[in-house]
C-alpha cells in the first residue's frame, strides 16, 4: 500500500478531484451521514430492518431495567 503525498491530497481537495484519486481508503459497508444515495430498494428495505430490530431491543431492554428497578424497590 503506497502512500500518497501531502501536495496530492491537498491538490485534491482544494480542486475537489477526488474522481482519479486513491487515498487507500477502502468504499464503507454502511454510511451513516453524507456520501452518495447509491442504495437498491433491497439494501435499503434491509437497512431498515436492522434499524427496527435495534430499536426494538433497545426499547426491550429499556423495559426490562424499568422492571428491574421496581422490583429491588418493592
Amino acid at each position: 500500500m503506497g502512500l500518497v503525498s501531502d501536495s496530492a491530497v491537498w491538490t485534491a481537495v482544494s480542486t475537489g478531484d477526488f474522481s482519479q484519486r486513491d487515498f487507500g481508503q477502502k468504499r464503507q459497508i454502511l454510511r451513516l451521514w453524507g456520501g452518495a444515495n447509491d442504495l437498491n430498494p433491497t439494501q435499503r428495505m434491509f437497512g431498515i430492518l436492522i434499524v427496527m430490530i435495534l430499536a426494538m431491543l433497545a426499547f426491550g431492554l429499556l423495559l426490562s431495567g424499568i422492571e428491574a428497578l421496581t422490583l429491588l424497590r418493592s
